[in-house]
């Protein structure tokens, strides 16, 4: 059992650290709300368009996990209700996605079926 849980801890760990690594991509990259750790730096400026909903994204939903090792401002606390709540934003980000995705394939869709693009043209080899 102890095994198992040294395996547990060592993936947590691991998966905890690459969402570090994200969501400061994210903050620092595409809402450029501070330089990141990395050194990445967004093409938006601090002052720039929509910094009021830039930092707001930035301190909900992108928010840094609680206690982690590159940014210490987080709204997470470092126990159950804080992980609760950092796991709930990350799954409104991956519901964002999933439907972006969802919209994108509808999308190729409804332009595939335009006017029978779908459809061979006379100079195309026959399919068999």
């Amino acid at each position: 059992m102890n095994r198992a849980r040294k395996a547990a801890q060592y993936v947590s760990d691991n998966l905890g650290a690459a969402d570090d690594v994200i969501q400061d991509l994210i903050r620092s990259k595409i809402l450029g709300v501070k330089p990141g750790v990395f050194g990445n730096v967004s093409p938006m400026p601090e002052k720039g368009p929509f910094k009021a909903a830039r930092r707001g994204l930035a301190n909900t939903v992108f928010a840094p996990r609680g206690n982690n090792q590159y940014d210490f401002t987080t709204p997470f606390e470092n126990n159950r209700a804080g992980v609760a709540a950092m796991l709930a934003t990350r799954g409104i980000q991956a519901g964002g996605l999933t439907a972006a995705g969802l919209g994108l394939a509808q999308l190729t869709t409804a332009f595939g079926q335009q006017n029978g693009a779908n459809q061979q043209t006379d100079t195309q080899l026959p399919l068999m």
